[in-house]
């Protein structure tokens, strides 16, 4: 008669790695702007804090806030 039973833990997974996610998402957020204006393909690394901003002021259903309002108490332009 066995009165443990084992569970398998996954110590790494990257999909769940926060950071990861946040790539993901200045890459797909860089890629729609050089969808719309082909410039930016050649000046990609100037447009980055549009792509932050906009990551910034997503609304996280889990937190129920947005990342700027977060840390900085109200939206930030």
């Amino acid at each position: 008669m066995q009165l443990l039973k084992m569970k398998k833990i996954l110590t790494y997974r990257p999909k769940a790695m926060p950071a990861e996610r946040s790539v993901k998402d200045v890459i797909r957020h860089l890629r729609d702007l050089i969808v719309d204006r082909p410039e930016v393909l050649k000046k990609w690394s100037s447009h980055l804090p549009i792509a932050m901003s906009v990551i910034n002021d997503t609304f996280c259903v889990a937190t129920q806030t947005t990342p700027n309002k977060m840390m900085y108490g109200d939206k930030v332009n």
